[in-house]
């Protein structure tokens, strides 16, 4: 009579990781999500920023022109 695995071969054949290896991978993991985040707020803040400068040097270039014209900016 002969036995019928239900498991590849393949699948019994690979070493399991050990309890530190599958440490070291979750805190690996870790950080690589929190790289990602960072570099997904700098980016959005990155557009806010130029949005606010934009808005900075607009006001300053109004201030320039009414004060060619004799008038205080505000």
């Amino acid at each position: 009579m002969s036995v019928i695995s239900t498991v590849a071969p393949s699948r019994c054949e690979q070493p399991q990781p050990s309890a530190l290896e599958r440490a070291a991978l979750a805190i690996l993991r870790a950080l690589e999500r929190d790289i990602e985040a960072r570099v997904r707020r700098r980016a959005s803040t990155r557009r806010i920023r130029h949005a606010a400068e934009r808005g900075y040097a607009d006001g300053r270039a109004d201030a320039r022109a009414g004060a060619h014209l004799g008038i205080l900016p505000r």
